[in-house]
């Protein structure tokens, strides 16, 4: 007879020759632990009709913004809070009878650089949440934001600025 393997939760060596070592069960229960550990300040569904029916989860913890779509194979998204430039709030009609609405995000960010939550529930509250969260990590990196305008004053000061040397 062959040699008989036993399979038991400390045995790194694999059942049969040619197939790699499992991974532990503790491995995978501490890495869904540190799932769990991690602290959202918001989730949410797209809704259709305001019922959260769809595949795709909205979520934002202290630092970054995901986008999560997909049934089988997975999308995610994902926007680092310190560059988020702006904030829309759209709801349509129809969003307002069923009490949800589209925040859009746009960003400085390469990937990403607009990001649509649409059709979330509270969407006023979710701006409000997202932009208090988006001022406490700017803040935290002393981050400042400095917008140019231009208002087409530079050209007539430069004018004028030249015929006065």
């Amino acid at each position: 007879m062959g040699r008989a393997w036993s399979i038991s939760p400390n045995s790194h060596r694999p059942p049969w020759p040619g197939v790699p070592p499992r991974v532990s069960l503790d491995k995978i229960w501490r890495f869904i632990h540190l799932m769990k550990t991690i602290s959202y300040l918001w989730q949410d569904r797209k809704r259709i009709c305001g019922l959260p029916i769809t595949f795709t989860k909205y979520s934002l913890t202290e630092d970054r913004l995901f986008r999560e779509t997909g049934l089988l194979s997975l999308k995610e998204e994902e926007v680092l809070l310190y560059r988020v430039r702006d904030l829309e709030l759209r709801r349509s009609l129809g969003q307002r009878i069923f009490g949800v609405g589209t925040v859009c995000v746009h960003s400085s960010d390469k990937t990403t650089p607009h990001l649509d939550l649409v059709n979330v529930k509270h969407p006023r509250e979710v701006k409000e949440t997202i932009f208090q969260a988006v001022e406490q990590v700017k803040n935290q990196r002393r981050m400042r934001t400095t917008e140019l305008v231009d208002d087409g004053e530079d050209e007539l000061y430069d004018d004028e600025h030249d015929e006065m040397e």
